[in-house]
């Protein structure tokens, strides 16, 4: 194994994935070359689920919306501007309920889907509440609910259907719909909520909404009665109308005082673009290593310009850059398929040894995207 003595992650106990996850995934690694068959020949967005160690492709009425209890991998391809060559951006998304193994299952056939491509996507990891602007620019309505492949959501009836609270807000660039507790106490006037009960469907636009909520959360409230094949009762409910809707207080649970601003914190973390926080200045450069036989992040430069030469081809490296608010992790020329697999398995311990939040935003560059890589240090 090429750098064995400098990174060797899948001769030790770092990853935190072993045994019967590690060997379902290898079984299943010729079997996504098939679920891959056509990915990245064409300009658009592709969506695959990772179910049972393997990925499943989405049809693109599902694309926007993602479970809590699963991680996705997302590839965007596009035309690079003023040529006919394809160029590819890939995310692979990470649920706050995903289990290790499904995280670890999301890195492993990110990386299988890369080689497919022969390395030339640039790999973004995205985590649930902290997504990136590029990721969330993917999608016109970018909704996350409650539940996973295990809870079987695809085959949930109306008849039968547990109700939900949907949180609607958002800008023009970026309309979010996220489920909440159903509870008088997850309600705002500033924004607009959905409470779908299977048959009977309610939206209720807070008096301080504004338009552009307003009107995208009918979309949204449209297209939930669409999947119930019309046969969903339904109202809508303004402002202070609200006191006295009693069939949305009973559905909801309970009555209860209704808050005039979003509560902070409510809206979910800022989405940051990486790319613009390069010239920010706090930079902070650590070699990654497990040469000790425990994982090593040391830092060997710090600055608002760090000079490129500290990289080394044959190690794997991460720089932080915005005062931690971003990382970039580059695998080098000699690093093999499967350091690479645990270097993204494993990027939210390598943040944490660096003193960055585990959620924190992270770009993944190899040696054939490596002219971002560069960049950021000029």
């Amino acid at each position: 194994m090429v750098m064995a003595d400098m990174l060797k992650f899948e001769d030790s106990n770092l990853a935190g994935i072993g045994g019967d996850m590690d060997a379902a995934l290898r079984k299943s690694a010729a079997e996504s070359e098939e679920a891959f068959t056509g990915a990245g020949a064409a300009a658009g967005v592709e969506v695959w689920r990772i179910e049972k160690f393997e990925p499943t492709k989405l049809a693109p009425a599902e694309h926007g919306t993602f479970y809590s209890g699963d991680s996705f991998i997302v590839l965007r391809t596009y035309l690079v501007e003023g040529t006919d060559a394809l160029a590819w951006d890939l995310h692979f998304w990470q649920g706050k309920d995903s289990t290790q193994d499904e995280r670890g299952a999301s890195a492993f056939f990110t990386v299988a889907l890369d080689d497919l491509l022969n390395g030339a996507p640039v790999q973004y990891r995205e985590t649930e509440g902290h997504e990136s602007a590029k990721f969330l620019a993917l999608f016109p309505v970018f909704r996350t609910l409650e539940g996973g492949v295990a809870s079987g959501f695809t085959k949930v009836e109306p008849e039968s259907y547990t109700p939900r609270l949907l949180h609607v807000f958002g800008t023009s660039a970026s309309l979010k719909v996220k489920q909440v507790p159903m509870a008088a106490a997850s309600l705002n006037h500033a924004d607009v909520f959905i409470l779908d009960a299977g048959l009977k469907l309610w939206q209720f636009n807070g008096r301080g909404c504004g338009p552009f909520e307003r009107r995208r959360a009918s979309e949204v409230f449209e297209a939930i009665k669409e999947e119930r094949d019309g046969e969903a009762e339904d109202a809508v409910i303004d402002g202070d109308e609200v006191d006295g809707a009693d069939g949305w207080w009973a559905a909801l649970g309970e009555k209860g005082d209704i808050a005039e601003e979003a509560p902070e914190g409510s809206h979910g973390a800022p989405a940051v673009d990486p790319d613009s926080l390069v010239s920010s200045g706090g930079k902070k450069l650590f070699k990654v290593s497990d040469s000790t036989g425990e994982l090593g992040v040391e830092m060997v430069a710090e600055g608002d310009a760090i000079d490129a030469g500290a990289v080394t081809p044959d190690d794997v490296w991460l720089l932080l850059v915005g005062d931690g608010a971003a990382g970039y992790l580059y695998a080098g020329a000699k690093c093999s398929r499967s350091e690479r697999f645990y270097m993204a398995a494993q990027a939210d311990k390598i943040l944490s040894a660096a003193g960055a939040e585990a959620w924190t935003p992270v770009t993944t560059c190899t040696t054939a995207t490596k002219d971002k890589w560069n960049a950021l240090f000029a």
